[in-house]
């Protein structure tokens, strides 16, 4: 559960033992009723994003490496140049 360990380290999340339920709530309670908890919570977020990459950027980036961008009509262009293609080298093209 790594993941919840680098959140609780910028104070994103908190875990408490089921045998603990009143303080959970008494951290939620005392979370509602700040005025600053959203300016607080952004700010943390923010801390983390500036030290962490962005997964899924860095995942698409990867996967996208050299593949060319869609274009409109490619693949009706792809198939009209394979069966070109297959009747040069005289093979059967498909109807």
């Amino acid at each position: 559960m790594g993941k919840f360990d680098e959140l609780e380290a910028y104070g994103l999340v908190r875990s408490f033992h089921t045998s603990r339920e009143s303080d959970a709530v008494d951290t939620l309670e005392r979370i509602v009723s700040d005025p600053t908890a959203d300016e607080t919570w952004a700010d943390r977020r923010e801390a983390m994003l500036e030290e962490k990459i962005d997964v899924t950027e860095y995942v698409l980036s990867q996967l996208l490496t050299d593949v060319d961008e869609p274009t409109p009509g490619a693949p009706a262009q792809a198939e009209r140049e394979s069966e070109s293609d297959a009747d040069e080298r005289g093979d059967p093209v498909p109807q």
